[in-house]
């Protein structure tokens, strides 16, 4: 993980982790596109 920070940079790794491998990340990103998130989703 190391040389892909270095590689890529560490903004760009969270951003990866967090469309492909945080269960959460991903889904929140879609409800949030399409209006599905509530003020509580965003506490």
């Amino acid at each position: 993980m190391k040389e892909l920070k270095h590689i890529l940079g560490e903004q760009m790794c969270f951003e990866l982790r967090s469309c492909l491998i945080e269960k959460s990340g991903f889904n929140f990103r879609n409800r949030l596109a399409r209006g599905f998130v509530t003020e509580v989703d965003c506490s």
